[in-house]
């Protein structure tokens, strides 16, 4: 009788352990609102900078894989919304993939400010999604930067100076290098243009400091995709090539898409559709998956 009694102790307390088993594999619920929009994450001379949350559409994990997403307007234009219209196919493939997207404003180099104000609230805004990571259901050790043109400098700059706080960058036709001399593969009347307004004091300095190439080195930890069309006269093709080659040299991981046919405004491609897909791809298979 004891025996059996002991039998029937065991076989409970089995299925016991295996009721919790399954409770821990249970898997996240989902977000029944999936947008917190204008959060502040800092102030500036009294004026409020924000920035957005786009939580999963289709959760997988406790903890979100996070997509920053920046801006292009040549440092002086644009916003947030900008990026979620233009790359909207990107923006909800990876949210279904399970991932969230903070798209980020920024003050513009207008008014008195700089690039380098632009490049000093993308960094304050990644500083303050790791503070507060939890808040935000945020993976602290899966985070991406997105930037599409001055929003991919922007990106690289930002990815470089964080070390190993971003596992992951791209950029999509983002200028990583400067100058003014007509003659080089790297030289766009557009793009002279953009730097003349957002440089300030000495411009040779200023093109130097701006270069995320430069800024490029052996202690950055974060993996690369550098994205450029072979058609695109804004930022050339030589800009993600040079950035490749120099990380290539630094033993820094990086992938290179050249899409045949991309000029600088990537909703006209033909292939757009496809082209977020892979991109969407590349970035699950880093974190999502």
């Amino acid at each position: 009788m004891k025996y059996g009694i002991n039998k029937i102790f065991a076989a409970l307390i089995l299925i016991i352990i295996c009721c919790l088993s399954a409770c821990g594999d249970k898997p996240p619920s989902q977000y029944e609102l999936t947008e917190d929009r204008g959060i502040v994450y800092k102030s500036v001379d009294a004026v409020d900078i924000m920035l957005d949350i786009l939580y999963p559409t289709n959760r997988i994990k406790d903890k979100n894989p996070t997509v920053i997403v920046l801006h292009g307007g040549g440092w002086i234009s644009g916003s947030s919304e900008d990026f979620y219209r233009d790359f909207e196919p990107l923006c909800s493939q990876l949210r279904e993939a399970g991932a969230a997207v903070v798209g980020v404003n920024y003050r513009l180099a207008i008014d008195g400010c700089s690039w380098r104000d632009c490049l000093e609230d993308c960094e304050d805004a990644l500083s303050f999604i790791l503070e507060n990571a939890d808040m935000y259901d945020v993976d602290r050790d899966n985070i991406c930067i997105i930037g599409y043109s001055a929003g991919g400098q922007l990106a690289l700059m930002t990815a470089i100076d964080a070390c190993d706080q971003v596992k992951y960058c791209v950029s999509m036709s983002g200028p990583t290098t400067f100058t003014s001399t007509v003659e080089s593969i790297y030289f766009s009347e557009t793009l002279n243009y953009y730097t003349s307004q957002i440089f300030t004091g000495d411009y040779m300095f200023e093109q130097y400091k701006a270069s995320p190439v430069i800024r490029l080195n052996r202690r950055c930890n974060t993996e690369f995709l550098l994205v450029n069309g072979t058609d695109d006269e804004v930022v050339p093709l030589s800009h993600a090539e040079l950035f490749c080659n120099e990380a290539k040299s630094l033993r820094i991981d990086f992938e290179l898409i050249i899409p045949e046919g991309l000029t600088h405004f990537y909703p006209h491609y033909s292939e757009f559709g496809s082209l977020c897909t892979e991109i969407a791809e590349l970035i699950s298979a880093q974190f999502i998956d």
